[in-house]
């Protein structure tokens, strides 16, 4: 558990989790209306988008991952930053 990819999965996946949970725990709501719900998932995806688009987001969320390794002393040198062709 103390490796690098553990502790980016974790940072990456917190933002996402914490949009999720909010969203979730609203739509769980006694008298939520239609409208509202879907108004709602519709911000959640393009808020989704957005981060999954934004090259800032994906460089904070390394270097909050860099950062947590140093911190915790986690060997961090054979990390590689992988380029992905967008289709």
């Amino acid at each position: 558990m103390k490796s690098f990819e553990f502790i980016f999965g974790l940072v990456m996946m917190q933002p996402i989790l914490q949009m999720i949970l909010k969203i979730s725990k609203l739509l769980q709501s006694n008298n939520l209306e239609l409208l509202t719900a879907v108004d709602v998932l519709n911000s959640l995806k393009s808020s989704l988008a957005s981060m999954r688009n934004n090259s800032n987001s994906f460089e904070d969320i390394y270097q909050n991952c860099l950062d947590m390794c140093e911190e915790y002393e986690i060997h961090t040198s054979d990390v590689k930053i992988k380029c992905v062709n967008k289709n």
